[in-house]
């Protein structure tokens, strides 16, 4: 039953909750003042950085753009021990605070392997964990590739994980990073033929992701083409899907002095584009004409496939 009595009881505890929000907070905000003042507690921020209460978390972060990298680095032992705790929300919350710290951290010359060496074994192991909550996965992947895309050389799984919410980081972090194309091909370059071809495609999309300088790379597998009975085809799919980016390479790869099988992928990749790219009629009609009579037998296919619809 509602009573004045209940409703004053009620209002009491909204003002305890709230008063007790609002200390947390004011002793984030103390903290970061002592902190600047003496440089060398660190205990009390890295329990306000896990802390259950957003608003106590938010200040916390917002203390670290006030830290110097040195201090910001000797939060990281304590983070990491984090990293391990028994409720999955902390480790999610030490996975952020580290990746805050290396977001805030624009230092030149910071030799990122050796400031954060403390931290990689302990990421890795989140990410790889396939029993871990998705979200820590997740988060702990985030801070890796802040770091730069050498640091997913250890993570190679992610990159062809079920887990769609984990790939996702990579691919929006990846879009644009010329760096990580030696990584994805060196992981395309150790797929088995056949067996790990879903792994291959979804790598390739990767390259397909990071954009027109990923093409060579992609091109350079046009030699080992491989498809599967649902029609699915690599790297050919990929450099369809690239359209016009990819055309300069795909007509160069045709012409002679590649590898037959090369010229042909290339050739049913144009064959693919050429609704979309009006240079290549003309182009395949030269190819037609080829001294190689594999050639011309795949550019007439693609000519007659033209004239069938």
């Amino acid at each position: 039953m509602l009573t004045l009595a209940n409703i004053s009881q009620s209002k009491k505890r909204s003002l305890k909750g709230y008063q007790a929000e609002m200390t947390a907070r004011l002793a984030v905000i103390g903290l970061g003042i002592l902190l600047l003042g003496s440089g060398c507690r660190f205990h009390g921020l890295t329990e306000k950085l896990v802390s259950k209460d957003e608003g106590v978390r938010s200040e916390s972060v917002r203390q670290l753009s006030v830290l110097g990298f040195r201090s910001r680095k000797a939060l990281v032992p304590a983070l990491v021990t984090k990293l391990s705790d028994l409720d999955p929300e902390v480790r999610v919350r030490a996975a952020e605070a580290l990746g805050d710290i290396v977001a805030r951290t624009n230092t030149p010359g910071v030799n990122w392997p050796t400031a954060i060496t403390e931290a990689l074994p302990a990421l890795v192991e989140r990410v790889l964990d396939q029993g871990e909550r998705a979200e820590v996965r997740k988060q702990a992947l985030l801070t890796l590739t802040n770091l730069g895309p050498a640091f997913l050389a250890p993570v190679h799984e992610p990159l062809t994980d079920d887990e769609e919410r984990i790939r996702q980081p990579i691919y929006s972090r990846i879009k644009g990073g010329d760096g990580a194309i030696p990584l994805v091909v060196e992981n395309i370059s150790q797929c088995k033929r056949e067996v790990d071809f879903d792994r291959k495609y979804i790598l390739g999309n990767f390259l397909v992701a990071i954009g027109t300088s990923a093409v060579p790379s992609l091109v350079k597998f046009l030699e080992n083409s491989e498809s599967t009975e649902g029609g699915e085809i690599f790297p050919a799919d990929q450099l369809v899907s690239m359209g016009s980016d990819a055309f300069p390479q795909l007509a160069d790869a045709a012409s002679a002095g590649h590898p037959r099988a090369v010229r042909i992928a290339a050739v049913e990749c144009l064959g693919r584009l050429k609704d979309s790219i009006p240079q290549i009629d003309a182009l395949l009609k030269r190819l037609a004409r080829d001294p190689d009579p594999a050639v011309r037998q795949a550019v007439q296919a693609e000519l007659a496939a033209e004239d069938f619809d």
